[in-house]
Formats: structure tokens, sequence, C-alpha cells
């Protein structure tokens, strides 16, 4: 019974103590705990920002890049017309 009784002082006196320990947190600590949370709380939502730029901007350079790449096909289609056309004549001149 006395093992029990002195079981529970020493875990009531520790978590007393840590308890008085845990709230001697000044005001000091608390705006000085909170201006790292506003800190990190700023530089998050810059961040989120950053990406969102970078996400329009990838979208922005995909569109660029698929109306590249149907100039090229146009380019490409508009040559190979033209190289058919020259054949042609060549071919008219020769029979000639």
């Amino acid at each position: 019974m006395k093992t029990k009784f002195n079981k529970t002082m020493k875990y009531g006196t520790t978590a007393v103590l840590v308890g008085l320990l845990m709230g001697c947190a000044t005001t000091k600590d608390l705006k000085e705990v909170r201006g790292i949370a506003e800190e990190a709380l700023l530089t998050a939502e810059q961040a989120m920002q950053m990406a969102q730029e970078a996400k329009q901007d990838a979208a922005n350079a995909s569109g660029a890049a698929i109306d590249a790449e149907i100039k090229a096909d146009q380019a490409i289609r508009a040559v190979q017309d033209l190289d058919e056309k020259v054949e042609r004549m060549f071919k008219q001149t020769m029979q000639k």
C-alpha cells in the first residue's frame, strides 16, 4: 500500500512539475512562436503563388509548342506539295 502511494506521489509530482514548466511560457515566447508561424504561413503562401504561376507558364508553353507543331506540319505539307509540283513540271518538260 505504501509503495502504491509512493508511486502515485512520484508520478503526480512529475506531472505537476511538467505542467508548471510547460505553463511557464511567457508572452514573449508566445509572440515569438506566433511570429515564426506567421512567417512560415507567408512563405507557404508565396510558394503556392509561385507554383500557380509556374503552372500557368507551363500551360502557356504547352500551347505555344502545339501551335509550333501545327505550323511545322503545315510547312512540311507545303514543301511536299511544292516538291510534287516541281516533279510534275520536270516530267512534263522531259516528255517534250
